[in-house]
């Protein structure tokens, strides 16, 4: 595991620069503009450079050189947009979700709000906060799709991934609202409501198109493609239900957040619908009492992930993503890939599984 994280770390580095290059290049058209809008460029590099996994693009680019590509410096050109979306995607989602810091800094809309306090601006500072937070977002997204179309890649191969690129965001969308809509429904909600939700909002989203476009870009055969597709939808599901067992069981400073936050909100993950499906009556009371519940304290949570335990749900949920990672990674044995890009890709799901932060 050491290894594969130092190999991430190192992709990170040369992943970054292009990431930079692009924001300059925007920053000096936005200039031309007013210099009042530089604050939304700003804000994308203020998130971008406040941590992150860089997961996306260094599975884009691995899935490339796993199939034979050999244009390095195009190919992370081309995994810039797969970065510039989940920017997008968690200046949102950090809006939709109410949430005050990611990675132990405040969220966009959060430090807005206080970038209008300290500057002593007139008006309503959460609404500037609000409003500039989703203007924010909405430019990352319009990047995103900007800098997929200037790859440097063969015009048929940039269609049939802004394809590719057009479904992953119109699936992610669907699955946010999916997302939304649950916490308005009765916590017993089935299981295959939770893992549908999953599909979209991860395992298409955080693995299977960035896995799919790099086969693409590679000029894989379609069979290829399409398995690298498939490995990416377990893998990415089984990093959702890793990545909401930390948020409710995790070290708060790895995660950089509340591990409270998940069950204040009500969070309809496979933990709370599987403890829920498994509880006795009187779990349940606890249950119904606590979670989702603002006034709940830290040790009235606690009683809550003891359920979550006791109930077997907490295991349930970690065997679940261990076996969608077995299945990938016999998928992925199975298929004549390059070296390289194929032991960065298996090392990467077993990291989805076994990670802390």
């Amino acid at each position: 595991m050491p290894d594969f994280i130092s190999k991430l770390r190192s992709f990170s580095g040369l992943f970054d620069s292009y990431f930079y290059r692009l924001l300059d290049e925007e920053e000096k058209s936005y200039r031309q503009i007013s210099e009042h809008t530089l604050i939304l460029l700003k804000e994308i590099r203020r998130v971008f450079e406040s941590g992150g996994k860089r997961l996306r693009p260094a599975q884009l680019f691995y899935s490339y050189l796993a199939c034979g590509g050999r244009k390095n410096a195009a190919a992370l050109k081309a995994a810039v947009p797969f970065e510039m979306l989940h920017t997008f995607a968690v200046i949102h989602d950090d809006i939709l979700d109410k949430s005050e810091t990611r990675r132990g800094l405040p969220t966009s809309h959060k430090y807005l709000n206080n970038l209008h306090v300290g500057s002593k601006f007139n008006g309503d500072a959460s609404h500037f906060g609000l409003s500039g937070a989703i203007l924010s977002g909405d430019l990352a997204l319009a990047l995103a799709d900007k800098s997929l179309t200037n790859a440097p890649f063969p015009r048929p191969i940039l269609v049939k991934c802004k394809k590719l690129f057009d479904d992953l965001r119109t699936g992610l969308v669907a699955g946010e609202f999916l997302d939304i809509y649950a916490e308005y429904l009765p916590v017993r909600i089935p299981e295959n409501y939770v893992m549908e939700i999953l599909k979209y909002k991860s395992g298409y989203y955080t693995c299977g198109y960035p896995l799919r476009v790099g086969a693409v870009l590679a000029e894989a055969p379609a069979k290829i493609e399409r398995a690298l597709f498939e490995v990416g939808e377990a893998s990415g599901v089984a990093f959702q239900i890793q990545d909401d067992i930390l948020g409710v069981f995790g070290n708060e400073k790895q995660i950089g957040k509340s591990v409270d936050s998940d069950l204040i909100e009500g969070k309809k993950t496979l933990l709370v619908v599987k403890a829920y499906e498994l509880a006795k009556a009187n779990q349940k009371i606890v249950l119904d009492q606590f979670l989702g519940s603002p006034g709940a304290s830290h040790e009235d949570l606690n009683k809550v992930r003891q359920i979550i335990k006791d109930t077997g749900a907490y295991e349930y949920a970690h065997n679940k993503a261990a076996q969608l990672i077995r299945h990938a990674q016999g998928q992925l044995s199975s298929l004549p890939l390059k070296k390289l890009g194929k032991e960065f890709l298996t090392g990467l799901t077993q990291f989805l599984l076994d990670r802390e932060f």
